[in-house]
């Protein structure tokens, strides 16, 4: 939420130019200017001592001094304006619009509802699209078109009205009253001493109540005076037409403290239900940035976390494949050195001759002659066996010479 505080004098200019959504206004009790909107980079103003012109691309809340005049431009949503003792101007409102305690006050266009309370001042409505309830008016109504119902208390000065649904008039002053409506009406003049009253019903139903007692009028239209007549009542309705004045015999005045309690509240809860709204959403979306903020720095710590682990994975594969690298050589080399044969020294001339000595002395064989000499030179296969030495034959004795034949036999 952005708040921007700005000086000011008692008394200045606002100007609001659009607000791309709702907007409240209030007057304090301070010479400076208060602006909250979601985001700063929404506002646009330009801002001197005695006035401000503001453009804001979403909600906004303003406090302004209790002396302002204000002209808004264009609102899209809903607008509020209380406290305020200068001049209201207001051009076009999409939403619904509602004022209490604002100095005189015109209204071009509000797509919505209207609902007026204390107003120091008179107040023009051109249209107003929805319902309107005005109360306690110090100066003149006029609404020129409203669309729906209309409710009207306490109105200080003249009351006109051009109403599309029903009308109901609670008025206690000597000002002129002339309305019309498409539906049915209702008029209570509680000072209605001196009145001249022109009533005209295309239903043909006029009901009277007055000092004189209750009557009943079939007609499309009806007149009375009421003392002097000093005061001009003119009432037209395409349904029925309900007239009443001081000196009624019915409990009216207990209906209408009642009616106009359950109105009040009605409105303020109404007022109090949008402002709560447009605080509870401002939260909210208070709320979401800040989550959406921290779900992006969680991404980002998570990002950064697998990266890590990654290059750590990477390092680790890299040093066991070096490990390994490392240990293969190793094998080579030992294998290599292994499986190298020894380079054997030649057989000297000694020892050839006592090999031969010994084959002649018949002490070994020629094949083991042979075998030692290939052993010394390094010739044999390491994997072939030695032959087992064979013994020397031993020498077979002389036989004895045979004796002639005819020796023996003598």
């Amino acid at each position: 939420m952005a708040r921007i505080e700005l000086p000011s004098n008692e008394a200045p200019q606002i100007l609001i130019e659009s607000v791309n959504g709702s907007l409240q206004v209030r007057g304090w009790d301070n010479d400076r200017i208060r602006i909250e909107a979601r985001n700063e980079s929404d506002l646009q103003y330009t801002n001197a001592e005695d006035a401000l012109t503001l453009l804001a691309q979403n909600d906004c809340v303003l406090r302004v001094p209790n002396a302002s005049t204000l002209i808004i431009q264009q609102v899209t949503r809903d607008a509020y304006v209380h406290n305020l003792e200068g001049d209201v101007n207001i051009e076009q409102i999409a939403g619904s619009l509602t004022l209490r305690n604002v100095g005189e006050t015109t209204i071009q266009h509000v797509s919505g509802s209207l609902t007026a309370r204390n107003i120091e001042g008179a107040l023009t409505v051109d249209e107003v699209a929805g319902n309107a309830s005005v109360r306690n008016i110090e100066g003149d109504f006029i609404a020129r078109s409203v669309s729906a119902n209309l409710a009207a208390r306490n109105i200080e000065g003249d009351l006109q009205a051009t109403v599309s649904g029903n009308a109901d008039l609670r008025l206690d002053s000597d000002g002129d009253v002339a309305v019309e409506a498409s539906g049915n009406l209702f008029c209570r003049l509680s000072d209605a001493e001196n009145a001249s009253v022109s009533l005209e019903s295309a239903a043909q139903s006029i009901h009277l109540n007055t000092g004189e007692g209750k009557m009943q009028v079939q007609a499309a239209s009806h007149q009375l005076t009421l003392g002097d007549g000093s005061q001009d009542v003119r009432l037209k309705a395409a349904g029925l037409i309900d007239f009443r004045s001081r000196g009624s015999s019915d409990d009216l005045d207990e209906l209408d403290l009642d009616l106009d309690l359950d109105l009040d509240f009605m409105d303020d809860s109404g007022a109090l239900a949008g402002e709560i709204t447009e605080q509870i959403t401002a939260q909210l979306d208070a709320q979401m940035e800040n989550v959406n903020e921290q779900l992006k720095q969680m991404q980002e710590r998570l990002r950064h976390s697998t990266e890590r682990a990654q290059h750590r994975a990477q390092q680790r594969v890299a040093a066991a494949q070096r490990r390994l690298q490392s240990k293969l050589q190793q094998r080579s080399s030992r294998v290599a050195v292994a499986v190298q044969p020894k380079k054997a020294a030649p057989v000297s001339e000694q020892e050839r001759m006592l090999i031969l000595k010994m084959v002649q002395d018949q002490k070994i064989s020629v094949a083991q002659a042979e075998m030692l000499l290939n052993t010394i030179e390094g010739r044999q296969a390491a994997s072939a066996a030695p032959e087992p030495p064979v013994l020397p034959t031993p020498p077979v004795p002389p036989r004895s010479p045979e004796a002639p034949e005819g020796e023996g036999d003598a």
